[in-house]
């Protein structure tokens, strides 16, 4: 079975509370730790920019998927990298937009 934490995180000085399952905290670290950014920083990032009808968590979730789905596309099939030495960070920004 799946276990779920939630964590606070500080956004634009509220207090907001995800909860993911363990395996997606992980994911999210290990692409903080691969961008050089934290974690609080990209939890910013994707709510800035996330579409407004969709909340926090799935924008999370949605973004997880398109930078995990750009990373292997980049990986497996360089030449649909159009934008050279640009991070998958970015392109994953555009699908929550």
């Amino acid at each position: 079975m799946t276990d779920f934490t939630s964590k606070i995180i500080n956004l634009e000085k509220k207090k907001v509370c995800l909860r993911f399952a363990n395996e997606e905290w992980k994911t999210i670290d290990l692409m903080c730790k691969r961008e050089n950014i934290k974690r609080n920083e990209l939890l910013q990032l994707i709510n800035k920019t996330r579409t407004p009808n969709l909340g926090l968590t799935n924008s999370v979730r949605l973004f997880l998927t398109a930078y995990l789905f750009q990373s292997v596309k980049e990986k497996h099939h360089p030449q649909y990298n159009k934008e050279k030495h640009i991070s998958p960070i970015f392109n994953a920004v555009k699908v929550i937009l």
